[in-house]
C-alpha cells in the first residue's frame, strides 16, 4: 500500500501545526505517495509503524493501492503491496536510490545526535544544490558521525545509506571514507 499526505497533512506541515509530534512531522515530511509502510520501517525502525498508524487515524495520511502494472513494466520509485510493515517479499520491488532521500535520512540521523555541532552539519547538507556538493557534505558528515556513534549505529547508517544513495555516488563515498556497507562510517 502506498502512503500519501491528505490535505490536512499538507496543511499541518505548512502551518507547522503543534498537533504533530517531532517523529510524526519527520515522517510526514517524507511521505510522497511512492513509499510504503515497509519503506518507513526500513528507514526509521519499527516505531514508524505506530507513527504511521497515528497519522492515518488523525487524517494526515491516506493509504492507497498501487497501480497494477503489466509484468513487462518495471515500476519506478518505492512500490510494494505491504502496509505498515506487513511485508510481502514476493510483491515488494527494489527501492530506487535517491540523493534527496539520502540527504533527508542523514539529517534525521543527525537530529538524533545531541551535540552542538549537528546544526552546522545539517545546515551544510541543506545548502547543497547539486549531487556533487551533497556527496562532499555527506562525507564530512559521516566522518563526524564516526566519532559520535557507536560502531553498531555507524554500521547501520552505512548499510542504510548504501541502499538509498545512487551507486555512482555511493562508490565515491566509499572510496573517500574506505567504507563498506557492513563497516563503520
Amino acid at each position: 500500500m502506498l502512503i500519501s499526505k491528505t490535505e490536512k497533512g499538507q496543511t499541518a506541515l505548512q502551518e507547522r501545526s503543534q498537533e504533530l509530534r517531532v517523529r510524526e512531522r519527520q515522517i510526514l515530511v517524507m511521505i510522497d505517495g511512492q513509499r510504503t509502510g515497509q519503506d518507513f520501517i526500513g528507514l526509521f525502525g519499527k516505531e514508524s509503524s505506530a507513527v504511521l498508524s497515528r497519522l492515518h487515524e488523525g487524517g494526515f495520511i491516506r493509504i492507497s493501492e498501487p497501480a497494477v502494472l503489466p509484468k513487462s513494466c518495471k515500476p519506478s520509485g518505492f512500490v510494494s503491496s505491504s502496509s505498515f510493515g506487513a511485508s510481502d517479499s514476493a510483491n515488494a520491488t527494489e527501492k530506487r536510490p535517491s540523493m534527496s532521500l539520502a540527504k533527508r535520512y542523514l539529517i534525521l540521523r543527525l537530529q538524533a545526535v545531541k551535540d552542538s555541532n549537528t546544526k552546522r552539519f545539517i545546515a551544510s547538507l541543506e545548502r547543497c544544490t547539486t549531487s556533487d556538493e551533497l556527496v562532499e557534505a555527506m562525507i564530512h558528515t559521516m566522518m563526524y558521525l564516526q566519532s559520535e556513534l557507536v560502531s553498531a549505529d555507524c554500521s547501520d547508517l552505512a548499510a542504510k545509506l548504501s541502499q538509498i544513495v545512487p551507486p555512482k555516488y555511493w562508490q565515491r563515498i566509499q572510496s573517500d571514507l574506505a567504507l563498506s556497507p557492513s563497516s563503520c562510517c
